[in-house]
């Protein structure tokens, strides 16, 4: 059982340092999330401006509109399950293009959208004895989108009978991410505008649709099959796809789908070749807006994709002009957008499958680290795909410049200092009785249980128990 000692702590850990450092200044690295990454990188810009005890990653990198891997300023986006991999081993994932990781350097945090599993605990086990309980916790609600590119095969002269913004229920999504050859067609809507139309279309009324998936290991595709596996029929999921993708063991067990020819190892590809695997959020970006290596942009495809990348967050630094598809609540009947609104009409009405809503107010609650992330497959008002996107990170670092960053970082995003970037970026600020709880625990230790899980606790990260406040920490 893992203590889940702190919002504060946790998102806090998302700049922690190098291990043992003593020097005036720590670096912070860690990572994670693509989904999150273009938040997290304009948001510690600003902090690394304004307070200089430790720096978040490297600074100086080029924020690029879609390329991840040119976007690291002071956030590596790994994709979730490798950003949760690196920190519970404590192991930069080197490999990556653009990480600006040290070998050799701690990984101070980690950013998922997903949960942690079983098999995170047990890989972080061997590190818990000095750098404390591993901590997850909310810092944002997110919307996954739907973006498309939308190309009928009009004749001659012929004006398109489409709506401007498609709309989708979840039986168009769980027969589109079935299909071995979906087409437009398998979305109920169009195939009624092109039965009452066909004499504006030529033979063949859509080109093939590329469905553009995650390859990677990705906590965007843990929230988008999350809800696919709670609407979809039986025959087409089930309860045992690993999210992880190519990443092996990186996950945990949510949902199969499609069940035609996906492995575990890589969910949603290997089926046929109109589903297109990408690397990342801002991967998948690249492909719907240039096609990639391809070198041209699709003429008809759709992705599952943060708000960051698309028309729903002009202000994000990292939008296109891809439109977003309305998804239909199946409860309400009602057509939703992704927008903040909406998203959070839906994080606000969980519906009876949700769990961990209410947040944690007694010890035995709260040192369960997953009672502080609520999980919300369907919900039953507002836009449907919607979850949190959460950070990793220990109870105890060895230099206390790092945890003074840290709980300045978590402070302003509890307290309305981004409120514009979390707007800019399509998302939602955390419900404020989380963040109280997250004060009252782990921040003002205004509980009585509070001390033993508040983020560098003396009576836990000293070197001993009743050292003087001099002694030096242990930890991370």
């Amino acid at each position: 059982m893992l203590r889940s000692k702190s919002l504060f702590a946790g998102v806090a850990a998302a700049a922690i340092a190098l291990s043992g450092a003593s020097y005036a200044a720590p670096v912070v690295w860690g990572g994670g999330s693509t989904l999150a990454g273009p938040y997290y990188q304009t948001v510690f810009a600003l902090l690394n401006a304004a307070t200089p005890t430790a720096t978040f990653g490297a600074t100086g990198a080029t924020l690029n509109p879609v390329d991840p891997t040119n976007s690291q300023l002071g956030y590596a986006e790994l994709g979730s399950g490798t950003g949760r991999s690196q920190f519970e081993t404590n192991v930069p994932n080197t490999s990556h293009s653009g990480n600006l990781e040290v070998a050799g350097d701690d990984i101070a945090y980690g950013a998922s959208d997903a949960f942690i599993s079983a098999s995170d605990l047990t890989a972080y086990a061997p590190l818990e004895p000095t750098d404390g309980p591993m901590i997850q916790v909310p810092t944002l609600g997110v919307p996954v989108t739907v973006a498309y590119d939308f190309t009928p095969n009009l004749k001659a002269g012929k004006t398109s009978p489409f709506a401007a913004t498609l709309k989708m229920t979840d039986a168009d999504l769980c027969k589109i991410y079935s299909d071995p050859n979906p087409t437009w067609l398998d979305v109920a809507s169009v195939d009624k505008v092109y039965l009452a139309n066909k004499a504006l279309f030529q033979a063949v009324p859509f080109g093939p649709l590329s469905v553009v998936v995650r390859s990677d290991s990705s906590g965007t595709t843990f929230l988008f099959t999350q809800h696919l596996a709670a609407v979809c029929p039986s025959s087409t999921s089930s309860s045992a796809w690993n999210w992880a993708g190519t990443n092996s063991g990186a996950g945990g067990a949510i949902s199969t789908w499609p069940a035609d020819g996906t492995t575990a190892s890589a969910p949603f590809t290997g089926t046929t070749p109109n589903f297109v695997g990408e690397n990342g959020n801002g991967g998948e970006a690249i492909f719907m807006t240039t096609g990639g290596t391809a070198g041209a942009a699709p003429a008809n495809a759709i992705a599952y994709i943060s708000p960051d990348y698309t028309s729903i967050a002009p202000k994000s630094g990292h939008s296109t002009s891809l439109p977003v598809a309305s998804l239909v609540n199946a409860t309400n009947g009602t057509a939703y957008q992704p927008s903040a609104a909406n998203t959070s009409l839906g994080l606000t009405n969980p519906g009876s499958s949700a769990t961990h809503l209410g947040a944690p107010s007694t010890f035995a609650t709260a040192e369960v680290q997953t009672n502080w992330v609520p999980s919300i497959a369907t919900p039953t008002e507002g836009y449907p795909i919607v979850g949190y996107t959460n950070m990793i990170f220990a109870q105890c670092y060895a230099n206390n410049n790092v945890a003074t960053e840290l709980r300045t970082f978590l402070k302003d995003q509890y307290n309305g200092t981004y409120a514009t970037q979390i707007a800019n970026a399509g998302f939602v600020a955390v419900p404020k009785a989380f963040v109280t709880e997250i004060d009252r625990t782990f921040i003002t230790n205004t509980n009585a249980y509070s001390p033993s899980l508040t983020m560098q606790a003396a009576t836990v990260c000293k070197h001993a128990t009743g050292a003087t406040s001099k002694a030096s920490f242990i930890g991370r």
